[in-house]
């Protein structure tokens, strides 16, 4: 059976996302599709760049943990920074963007100036200006123009 998966945040919760994922393979499940937000959206990000969850746990434990929220150059004001996700991303990612990915994936995030959700469409990676990692007040958010 084919199925498309929306995955939502919760910080490093969102990774138990991996063992759905995993699950629904066992079982025989194609997934054709997938979208996220916060850790959702990487989640999706990876799996749609052909990352199996096996792969990617791995890869997860093998990350030190206490580097991926580290701050970097040009982060705004923020309890946390992302400098550990954007380095764990563009190391699995490159410079893919979504037009690269496996099988469709959506990232949304909100634009805390227009109060409205917004759809991330360039990189993959998520280096530059996306933002579907961000929890404003929390983590450090980028921004682009007007909006953040």
């Amino acid at each position: 059976m084919e199925i498309s998966l929306a995955l939502g945040g919760g910080g490093s919760k969102g990774f138990a996302h991996l063992g759905v994922l995993r699950c629904l393979e066992k079982e025989g499940f194609k997934i054709r599709a997938v979208a996220g937000t916060s850790a959702g959206g990487i989640v999706s990000t990876l799996y749609a760049a052909g990352y199996n969850p096996d792969e990617l746990l791995d890869r997860f434990k093998e990350f030190d943990q206490s580097r991926l929220f580290g701050r970097q150059p040009g982060d705004g004001p923020s309890l946390l920074g992302v400098a550990g996700i954007n380095h764990l991303l563009a190391d699995l990612l490159g410079e893919r963007t979504f037009d690269d990915l496996r099988i469709p994936c959506a990232v949304t995030a909100v634009d805390l100036r227009l109060e409205k959700e917004v759809g991330i469409e360039k990189r993959a990676s998520g280096r530059g200006r996306s933002g579907h990692h961000c929890n404003a007040g929390y983590l450090s958010a980028p921004g682009k123009g007007d909006h953040i």
